[in-house]
């Protein structure tokens, strides 16, 4: 359990590596040492990091869709916003709402505990993304059940 533990913070280390290096221009044609950092990952230790943006779009009742983007922050934070596909408010602004809290990963499983004290939620992370869980922590089943799925940015 350490040594994957070890390896996932190694892996966000290397994607935030690469988001940084960037953000910094290149000197005399010579590439950054934080440039040569990140070429250096292996594909699957960088598709092993957790960090990222997530989007799908879920089932919904009484809307089109709810378009679902959750940003996981190596920082331990996320935030999940979600926007009703198809619909308008009063003022023609299609509504949205968004939550914020911590999250953590053991093994494939994540759990986010939202901040403002409501259920915490579980998803698996998949080869592509994340597949968002019932309340019980098992996959959806059935027909709808890839469409709780969301793809990694």
């Amino acid at each position: 359990m350490k040594l994957a533990h070890t390896a996932l913070i190694a892996a966000a280390a290397g994607v935030l590596t690469v988001t940084l290096a960037g953000c910094s221009a290149p000197t005399n044609g010579e590439r950054s040492p934080a440039f040569a950092a990140a070429e250096s990952l292996q594909p699957s230790e960088a598709s092993a990091a957790p960090i990222g943006v997530y989007e799908g779009l879920l089932p919904c009742g009484d809307c089109a869709g709810l378009r679902t983007t959750i940003y996981v922050r190596a920082d331990g934070t996320y935030t999940r916003i979600y926007t009703y596909e198809g619909e308008k408010d009063d003022l023609g602004r299609t509504p949205s709402f968004s939550e914020a809290g911590s999250w953590k990963l053991e093994g494939r499983r994540f759990t986010f505990t939202p901040k403002d004290h409501s259920p915490a939620w579980l998803a698996d992370s998949t080869e592509h993304g994340l597949r968002l869980l019932d309340g019980e922590g098992s996959p959806v089943e059935g027909p709808l059940g890839p469409m709780y799925d969301l793809q990694k940015r």
